[in-house]
């Protein structure tokens, strides 16, 4: 059965108007911000305006956010504009392009709405929307039958790659896959392989410019939060914490997820096999990693491919077993402890999240938290009124300490927590962040036994250490981990374009200097 017009329009504002209640912002977008604002305001793409240090895995997404933020010059709204416009256009692609199917269609818009996973981090502040859409674009163009062989269609799927692993670089296991099935398929030729180059472009922009800008292709990121000292086995159990939490939380994505890999794998269709192999890859490589401190983030851009190909599988079956599967896989979302529905309750937002009490990190799930159900009563859309700046600041002291601390202008402070408080602290004060997102030096120390929480590993302070970012000359005590400083800080902060400098880079990215941090940490 076609839908009408009138279905779809209804069905878009529906969604719409979910994501509007679901909007809200947590810490990190706010580190994502702190650089964006020293960009926008002639400070470089830094976080503490003395030093190039990438503290964003998203470069496509901190892109557009400044485009934004140049002419808004809020964050809170330019961070939620985005976020909204960009989700609402992943909506509608999904919508249009199941618009010829009503069962498709509600069914599917249904499944965006009731899992957590997805429609929590449709807004968020951090990449996961532009994440969607990209992967929605290249998922429709993939799955085409019209020009599949065609050297247009292996560039526009190679261009869209490039953009989203731009976006975030390890989504690349998920494009990799179907990439490689469109050659070994149709080209098998050096002119396949130029115009899988071509169009992977923005990515290899990105990593030249990294490369020469900060020194590392890597953000600073990987090496706080992957080069840690923490057991391969320890960070796989709380990995798979991660899977056993999503399924008590938010049951109706790994259950798509899972069931789909399922339908795929046992049939022999090698395109949607290709693109259940990255899918698979990606979920190994969260469980490698630990997961997340953050609840269901990391699934909803698998869940996304996940749907779209349950969708297609079932899309034949008789109409009453279609009904009935689906009822059954949307009675999932209603199954979780704070399913997507209850946002719209008074109760769910003025009792019980505004004192903190519920969304915080659970020590049950090895410290991940429920973080929309946290923030929601201090950064949401739905607790602003006319009179208040947004974020809620009143009930988050962290934004409150930083604004406190742009006037009393301390050069450094410490702190863990940096993402509101550095944004609102600006520019000139100097952030040690013992978590190491934003500082290159502590991100390459091992982090203190024990004294970790999936997400924030903190590193011990290094005697000196503070007194040389107060007086700029070094004054690390221990002579190994000084002369390394002393080496990175030419990176970090000496001329971009001097022969010494990229002899140094060179040997940073080679671990030629590794051996110093090993020597001053035993």
């Amino acid at each position: 059965m076609t839908p009408s017009k009138n279905i779809l329009y209804i069905l878009f504002v529906v969604g719409f108007v979910f994501l509007l209640r679901s909007a809200w912002i947590c810490d990190d977008a706010f580190i994502t911000l702190r650089t964006v604002d020293n960009w926008v305001n002639g400070y470089g793409l830094t976080w503490n305006v003395a030093e190039r240090v990438q503290t964003f895995t998203h470069p496509l997404w901190m892109l557009m956010l400044s485009a934004v933020y140049l002419f808004a010059r809020n964050g809170y709204f330019s961070v939620v504009l985005l976020s909204l416009a960009v989700s609402a256009s992943t909506f509608y692609v999904f919508q249009k392009h199941f618009s010829g199917d009503l069962w498709a269609l509600v069914f599917g818009t249904l499944g965006l709405l009731f899992s957590r996973s997805f429609l929590d981090f449709s807004t968020s502040g951090l990449e996961n929307p532009l994440s969607h859409l990209i992967l929605l674009l290249f998922l429709f163009q993939f799955l085409s039958n019209t020009n599949e062989g065609s050297n247009k269609t292996l560039l526009t799927l190679s261009l869209l790659a490039g953009f989203g692993i731009t976006n975030r670089m390890d989504l690349a296991v998920i494009f990799i896959p179907a990439l490689l099935y469109v050659y070994i398929k149709f080209y098998r030729s050096l002119r396949g392989i130029g115009l899988i180059i071509l169009g992977l472009s923005p990515f290899i922009i990105w990593a030249v410019f990294s490369l020469i800008y900060y020194g590392f292709i890597f953000p600073n990121t990987f090496y706080a939060k992957l080069n840690i000292g923490v057991s391969h086995f320890v960070l796989m159990r709380q990995g798979i914490l991660y899977y056993l939490n999503s399924i008590a939380w938010d049951p109706i994505t790994l259950v798509v997820i899972g069931i789909t890999l399922i339908l795929i794998m046992t049939k022999n269709d090698w395109k949607k096999i290709s693109l259940a192999i990255g899918v698979a890859v990606y979920m190994i490589y969260i469980v490698y990693i630990g997961g997340d401190y953050m609840s269901g983030r990391f699934f909803s851009v698998i869940y996304i491919v996940c749907l779209v190909l349950f969708i297609l599988e079932i899309k034949d079956l008789p109409s009453a077993q279609k009904i009935a599967v689906s009822a059954l896989v949307l009675c999932l979302g209603l199954l979780s402890p704070h399913p997507t529905v209850s946002y719209f309750s008074k109760m769910l937002t003025s009792e019980v999240v505004s004192d903190g009490s519920t969304g915080v990190a659970n020590d049950d799930w090895g410290g991940i938290a429920d973080e929309r159900l946290y923030y929601d009563s201090r950064t949401s859309l739905f607790v602003m009124d006319r009179s208040m700046d947004m974020p809620n600041t009143t009930n988050i002291p962290w934004a409150d300490g930083g604004a406190q601390c742009r006037v009393e202008c301390p050069k450094v402070v410490t702190r863990i927590t940096v993402g509101l408080f550095g944004y609102f602290a600006g520019p000139s004060v100097y952030i040690l962040d013992t978590l190491a997102i934003g500082d290159p030096l502590l991100a390459r120390l091992p982090v203190r036994k024990d004294d970790w929480r999936i997400g924030h590993f903190r590193r011990p302070l290094i005697n000196g250490y503070f007194e040389t970012l107060e007086t700029g000359q070094n004054q690390i005590e221990n002579p190994y981990l000084a002369e390394y400083y002393d080496k990175l800080k030419a990176v970090i902060s000496g001329p971009i374009w001097s022969v010494e400098r990229f002899k140094l880079i060179w040997g940073f990215n080679i671990g030629q200097y590794d051996d110093l941090i090993e020597k001053g940490t035993k």
